[in-house]
This record gives structure tokens, sequence and C-alpha cells, in this order.
């Protein structure tokens, strides 16, 4: 569903999906690597402090570091609902299958992320909320659009974990991040408020 008047401009409604992806990757960022703990030792003991805020502004360094890399995919579909070229260059065919499977299930994902981009870009709105409203008009449809959204995910997880099998590291992060997206988009799915009905 469309809202009334013009859509919205590119750069303006670029401006409005792109900060809410920024904010959401470092909110997700925040919940997937690990923070280092505060105890009281490290109160009482100004050197265990100093470590400690050694690994802090490592864990900082860690969320924007994750949030540029999870925007990338998000950067290309908003490039190609805008209509501009978003693929890199082809590769050559000497991937494994498992790479093939990995860059199919990223370009699945991208392609769940450019058709959403373009609904928000076909309406016209003030934020990023009133922009889903106005696109979706209600939470069910919006649930359905996060439904799809978490099956290119899984299908994006499942991929990378066929990558690099046998990773403990790798796993961890991904079940981290899995229970974390899988939280977040619940708490977007609550927040959606319905638009009211119009007056009599």
């Amino acid at each position: 569903m469309q809202g009334a008047g013009a859509a919205l401009t590119c750069g303006r409604g670029r401006e409005i999906i792109l900060a809410y992806e920024a904010a959401f990757a470092r909110a997700l960022g925040a919940r997937v690597v690990e923070k280092p703990a505060v105890t009281l030792w490290m109160v009482l003991i100004p050197i265990l402090f100093l470590h400690y805020m050694h690994r802090h502004q490592q864990f900082k360094a860690g969320v924007e570091g994750f949030a540029r890399e999870y925007l990338k995919p998000r950067l290309r579909a908003l490039d190609a609902a805008l209509g501009a070229s978003a693929t890199d260059g082809e590769q050559g065919g000497t991937d494994s299958p498992a790479s093939l499977a990995l860059r199919r299930a990223q370009a699945q994902q991208e392609a769940v992320l450019t058709a959403h981009y373009r609904r928000l870009l076909a309406c016209e709105a003030d934020g990023h909320g009133a922009l889903l409203r106005a696109a979706y008009g209600d939470r069910a449809r919006f649930e359905q659009y996060l439904e799809e959204l978490g099956a290119a995910d899984a299908a994006l997880n499942a991929a990378i974990l066929e990558a690099a099998p046998g990773e403990t590291a790798v796993a961890q992060a991904v079940a981290r991040l899995d229970s974390a997206l899988r939280q977040m988009r619940r708490e977007e799915a609550m927040s959606f408020i319905s638009p009211a009905p119009p007056a009599a």
C-alpha cells in the first residue's frame, strides 16, 4: 500500500532508510559482539580497570566493524532499489560448492531487501516508522516481510556454516547473530503501529 501523495525523493528516502539500518546494525552489533564484564576487582585495582577499558575500546571497535560489514549488503540492495548498479564484479568459476551456495544465499537476501526498499521508497512519510506504516498498512503484512527476510537470513547463516565446517568460533558467532536478530525482529514487529482508520 502506498502513502498518499508523491513518493519520497530518492535522496530523502535513502537518508531515512540508511539512518534506520545504521542504527539497527549498531544495536545488533552491541548484542552480537562479546562485551567485557565489569567486576568489583576492576574498580578496586586500577591496573585491572585499565585492562577493562582497553577491552571496552576493543568492544566498541568491534561493534563499529560489525555494523560496517552488516550494512554492506543493505547498501547494495538500497542502491539496486534506487536503480543503481548493485553488483560486485563477477568472480571466476573456481569457487567451491560451499562458496557458490554462500553467494546465492547473499543474493537472495539482497533481493528480499531490495524489494522492501522499493516498497518504502514508493511511499511518502517523515520517518522510518511512518514509512513502514505507509508501505505495509498493518502489522500482519509487515510480519510477512520479516518472515521472508528471516528465511533469507537463515539460509545465509546455513551457507556460512557450510563454508566454514568445524569452525567453532564461526558457529558461536552465527548462533549469537541468529538469536539477536530474532529478538530484534520481534521487537520491530511489536513496535509496528497500524495507521488509524480514516474518520467517518
